[in-house]
């Protein structure tokens, strides 16, 4: 099989967690984005300081990290996702707060969009959107679609057969 070669975004991510939240609003879901933490003054002074000095992790020792990026409130209940454009993969962070929330009660999902070249000569590409979960130390696609609306729906199991059905992965919901 040849390789993805995927369209080139410095937004992606951000556009995407965006389009997501406005979609899903018009479904009756709430996205809450976890906001990042703030840099004060003098952390803001101790990281110019370091990095001219040649640290350049100055100030970034201590730093808190967002578990994920937000929460998914739906009539199913609440989902932590982390939002992923194209090849990106989880932080160490991440995949610790992952592995911790599935323990309890297997809600956590990534969400991701990708943008691959169909043609790069003609500039075509196509969009997909999948819903990932990690599965016995591997992360696996649980459903794919080509609109952002079926990937929203997913979560009020609006979408989804069998296998790809949100209650085949979550402990609470009724299989």
């Amino acid at each position: 099989m040849a390789k993805k070669k995927y369209v080139k975004s410095r937004t992606g991510e951000t556009s995407f967690e965006h389009a997501f939240r406005d979609c899903a609003g018009l479904m009756g879901i709430t996205y809450e984005k976890i906001e990042d933490v703030r840099i004060d003054k003098g952390r803001h002074n101790r990281i110019k300081t370091g990095q001219y000095h040649g640290n350049p992790k100055a100030g970034f020792e201590d730093e808190l990290r967002r578990p994920y990026d937000g929460i998914i409130e739906s009539k199913l209940g609440n989902f932590p996702v982390e939002f992923k454009f194209n090849a990106n993969t989880l932080e160490p962070h991440q995949k610790q707060s992952q592995e911790k929330i599935n323990r309890v009660n297997g809600s956590f999902f990534v969400l991701r969009k990708e943008i691959i070249y169909i043609s790069e000569a003609d500039n075509r590409w196509k969009t997909i959107y999948s819903i990932q979960k990690m599965i016995d130390k591997k992360m696996t696609t649980v459903y794919s679609t080509g609109r952002l609306e079926e990937m929203a729906k997913w979560f009020i199991g609006e979408s989804g057969e069998g296998d790809s059905h949100i209650s085949y992965y979550v402990r609470w919901l009724k299989k």
